[in-house]
């Protein structure tokens, strides 16, 4: 498989430099000093046994010569024996000691080579993190108080590589990525900041395969924020040329995340907490961008912790501490109830009162949202079923579903079986899409599909804030269109504002779709969104979300008589109701 990719930008000023050897200690060459003491005994075994050869050898040829001469000279006697045992026994002492030697020598170099592998990541040749972290350990050992930086390098949606292309392509673009980072650190040799840089620290210099879809750069010396910025750009222009795999061409996005200090104070698994958190807060910028290490990032990766292990918790409590508000939906023209939608709220016992833009995210990236939808969908259905039993039929009740859920195969199927176990009807349920996640997709169209067969009601969330545009409303199997509040906010005084709106509401007749409008706080806007045409509302100006036995006492009596088709004394029909009579419910709902 054939790799092809160009070099990655580098500082005009620095010279060529060809991709240098990674440093590592030399496996030691003498054994001097070196031999264990089971080396030792063994050879001295070996030693004393041909010795005791020797010694008989020279006694049987001092008997042959006895035996011959039968009297000799002692002097001959003892140069003979001299003569074969000493020679003997010297080239036993030689021969014996290199082979241990050798012996040896071949361990240590095993072991060196071991200790090398055990160090190494087997698909790029690079210092995994475990053998980053003894590298940084043992530098703030013998050098502390060094300046270093780490840089790590995120892949972005590497996963789509491995999923579409194979795993093969995947790991043959991790390795083209190593091999640019490897030339980056090469340039870094170069630098000024490298060579003021003890020697001891100089032999840290390291790519470093993190995880999947990360690698990193260890530079020892680099110190500046200006040199850290430089290093940054340096590794996201290393993606800009495409890498080619056989008769793919593959291009490439990042994000990149550092940390500065100085060596000693942190150890080796701190670099790596806090270059982390710092590529978190890169990648929640998009595609691209690259940051540095603040304390914030860390805080907050220890809030979102927290709340994932009490999330967990909570789900695996049955939802304990988690409740739902509801917040109704009036038509404009009249005041009348025509739906609400519920709102998930989290109180814990330790955290307090969580915000849902605080854990939402924290269940999505943590694989609890499937859990959690399934939660709120079977508490508000159920709620739904109880408020229809008292009569209060004739509208639906929105629930929101994230972008996991509407893509998990299960969701029909689940949706199904939660409205048949509480006798609710499929129409009586609006499943609420938002329009931050891409709507084009094959796989999302044909989830909603599925929902849409079912006789549910889907209603396109936060529009104009997201990714569909005025074509999404006609391709979509939609039954609602839901203005996001930042329309809404000023649009008695914006003429751009008015006209979208005015657009939407246009384009949604046609088509026959419901528009609603979110974030109706004040009675002027209430009035030019009637005057655009627009037929239902949602906000404050009508009423804050309400505990469920609150909205029952306050609205559920308008569905009641909207049911029932007939007016109560001393108070205006759900035909006739106004705004001005949704304002008193909302006066006289207590505060939360």
């Amino acid at each position: 498989m054939s790799i092809a990719h160009g070099a990655p930008a580098r500082d005009p000023a620095l010279p060529a430099a060809a991709t240098p050897p990674d440093i590592e200690a030399a496996p030691p060459t003498s054994v001097r000093g070196r031999l264990r003491p089971r080396r030792l005994v063994g050879w001295f075994y070996w030693w004393g046994l041909w010795s005791v050869l020797s010694v008989l050898l020279a006694m049987v040829l001092d008997l042959t010569l006895r035996l011959t001469w039968l009297e000799s000279p002692w002097w001959l006697e003892a140069a003979l024996l001299g003569g074969v045992t000493l020679p003997l026994l010297g080239l036993g002492w030689r021969f014996f000691l290199r082979r241990t030697a050798a012996r040896e020598r071949a361990l240590l170099r095993q072991r060196h080579r071991a200790q090398r592998q055990a160090q190494r990541d087997a698909l790029t040749g690079c210092l995994h993190r475990g053998g980053l972290v003894e590298r940084i350990d043992r530098l703030n050992t013998l050098a502390p108080g060094v300046p270093c930086g780490l840089f790590v390098l995120d892949l972005h949606d590497f996963q789509r590589v491995n999923d579409a292309c194979g795993h093969a392509a995947g790991d043959a673009v991790v390795r083209a990525v190593a091999d640019r980072l490897r030339r980056l650190a090469a340039q870094w040799r170069h630098r000024s900041e490298y060579a003021d840089a003890p020697a001891v620290a100089r032999a840290t210099l390291a790519v470093v395969r993190i995880g999947s879809d990360e690698l990193g750069l260890w530079l020892p010396g680099c110190e500046t924020d200006g040199s850290a910025h430089q290093t940054a750009a340096a590794l996201l222009a290393c993606l800009q040329e495409p890498v080619r795999v056989g008769d793919l061409t593959l291009h490439l996005q990042g994000n990149v995340g550092w940390v500065l200090a100085a060596s000693g104070p942190l150890p080796g698994h701190e670099w790596l907490t806090r270059a982390d958190a710092a590529l978190q807060h890169a990648k929640r910028q998009g595609p691209g961008h690259a940051a540095p290490f603040e304390d914030e990032h860390r805080a907050l990766l220890v809030r979102q912790h927290a709340l994932h292990q009490a999330l967990l918790t909570t789900l695996r409590q049955d939802g304990l501490g988690l409740a739902l508000q509801y917040q109704p939906l009036v038509a404009l023209d009249d005041g009348r109830l025509v739906g609400c939608e519920a709102l998930l709220r989290w109180h814990h016992p330790q955290h307090g009162p969580v915000s849902p833009a605080e854990f939402i995210p924290v269940a999505e990236g943590g694989g609890l949202m499937e859990a959690l939808g399934r939660w709120v969908l079977q508490q508000a259905v159920a709620q739904l079923a109880a408020w229809r039993r008292r009569g209060a039929t004739g509208w639906y009740l929105a629930v929101n579903v994230s972008r996991v859920q509407l893509l998990d195969p299960s969701l029909p199927a689940l949706v199904r079986e939660t409205l048949q176990y509480h006798h609710v009807p499929p129409g009586a349920l609006c499943l609420e899409i938002t329009e931050s996640q891409p709507l084009d997709d094959p796989a999302t169209r044909a989830a909603l599909q599925r929902l849409r067969e079912l006789g549910v009601r889907l209603a396109l969330d936060d529009f104009g804030t997201g990714y569909s545009s005025l074509s999404a409303l006609t391709e979509l199997p939609l039954h609602a269109v839901k203005i996001d509040r930042r329309f809404v906010d000023g649009i008695e005084n914006c003429p751009y504002r008015q006209a979208l709106v005015d657009s939407v509401v246009r384009l949604a007749g046609v088509i026959g779709l419901n528009v609603v409008a979110e974030g109706i706080e004040t009675a002027a806007q209430a009035e030019r969104l009637r005057a655009l045409g627009c037929q239902h509302v949602q906000g404050w100006h009508i009423s804050r979300a309400l505990d469920a036995h609150v909205f029952a006492e306050h609205w559920l009596p308008r569905a009641t008589r909207a049911a029932a088709r007939h007016d109560a004394p001393g108070c205006p029909a759900a035909s006739t109701c106004t705004l001005a009579d949704a304002a008193l419910c909302r006066a006289s709902a207590p505060a939360l």
